[in-house]
């Protein structure tokens, strides 16, 4: 996948955050079948006020934002 990075477009679907953070250039948060948040993790940081990735997946799934 490294490889292909900059040259195509590759959407990764995973419940590894730790994968996401190493691998994703953006991020989209999808919950329910409705996107919630898209951007890097750093736009999901400023936009949250959080600083990780957990907390950001949990405030996205877990109510009604």
């Amino acid at each position: 996948m490294n490889e292909l990075k900059g040259k195509v477009t590759i959407i990764l679907t995973t419940h590894y955050l730790d994968e996401v953070e190493k691998q994703a250039d953006r991020i989209a948060i999808i919950d329910k079948g409705k996107l919630k948040i898209i951007g890097t993790l750093e736009e999901l940081k400023q936009h949250t006020n959080l600083n990780s990735l957990e907390d950001i997946f949990l405030r996205y799934t877990e109510g009604d934002i």
